[in-house]
């Protein structure tokens, strides 16, 4: 993109980490813990991060060119640019790294509340993705206080904290992303040209193949745009459904949000009856954001 002057920013969520980047910046999930974000097909810079058990500060400097050294960057330890500064009143341990060649520049965070241990690489070629890339890493946190959003591409969704990822696809037209929460699985999906697939499709018929199961109770709203699915089973059928390996209750919604011309449901199943509540909860927090 050649623009002269920064663009408008955009909230990223993804599995524990959040950050603001441009809006014309597509963000690509590498791995559950690997986020890369390109400009115009180009990466400008990428973060991987996991959790590790309490740092030992002593050592933080002595660990942290070690992990560094395993990423095969050409660098080495250098005082952190002012325009990174605000990082440092992020995280207690942040350590810098500087190479000859301006993409092998980047550093390690790491949060003392929550362990989390953060590498950046910065992958700029001009001024603008330099400051762009800059402001993204000062918006960089590990810690949301109110439940786990996470917000990839044009969705958005906030869950309890303690559902746990699973599973993700993002393939043309249909992303999908699974989590487990004790004994229950859920799957959250979100489809592109819903005014397409429904000329193809009734409603009932796209939850019935998203759900992947037999046994649904399919029932659609009176404006057509929204569809439910159950499964409660009797206790012969539970028994059934156990020897197979199945989870025996199933509780699924399809909506098309009024003004977007996309798809969104979500499958839940577990071994007993779900919560009303929890039902209305991935409702209500699963949207589309522009």
């Amino acid at each position: 993109m050649n623009n002269t002057a920064p663009s408008r920013l955009r909230p990223i969520a993804w599995n524990g980490i959040r950050l603001n980047v441009p809006n014309h910046w597509e963000a690509i999930v590498s791995a559950p813990g690997h986020l890369i974000f390109e400009d115009d097909f180009n990466p400008v810079f990428h973060i991987r991060w996991s959790h590790l058990s309490e740092l030992r500060p002593h050592k933080w400097q002595q660990q942290s060119d070690s992990w560094w050294e395993k990423l095969g960057v050409n660098s080495s330890p250098a005082t952190l640019p002012v325009e990174l500064k605000p990082l440092a009143d992020t995280f207690t341990h942040l350590r810098y790294y500087k190479g000859k060649d301006p993409l092998a520049n980047g550093g390690i965070c790491y949060c003392d509340s929550c362990h989390t241990l953060i590498l950046f690489q910065q992958l700029n070629h001009t001024n603008l993705q330099e400051q762009e890339t800059a402001k993204a890493l000062n918006s960089l946190s590990c810690h949301d206080l109110d439940g786990s959003l996470w917000q990839i591409q044009d969705i958005s969704l906030r869950l309890p904290e303690d559902h746990f990822l699973k599973d993700y696809s993002f393939k043309a037209g249909l992303t999908r992303i699974s989590f487990t929460a004790g004994s229950s699985n859920l799957q959250f999906c979100r489809l592109s040209q819903a005014k397409s697939r429904l000329a193809a499709q009734p409603l009932p018929q796209i939850l019935q193949t998203l759900a992947g199961v037999k046994g649904l109770n399919l029932s659609i709203d009176s404006t057509n745009t929204v569809c439910t699915g159950q499964r409660t089973p009797s206790v012969a059928r539970q028994l059934l459904y156990r020897m197979r390996k199945e989870k025996p209750f199933i509780q699924a919604k399809i909506w098309r949000p009024p003004e977007y011309d996309r798809l969104l449901a979500y499958i839940a199943s577990s071994p007993h009856p779900l919560a009303p509540t929890d039902l209305i909860s991935y409702y209500e927090n699963f949207k589309i954001v522009e």
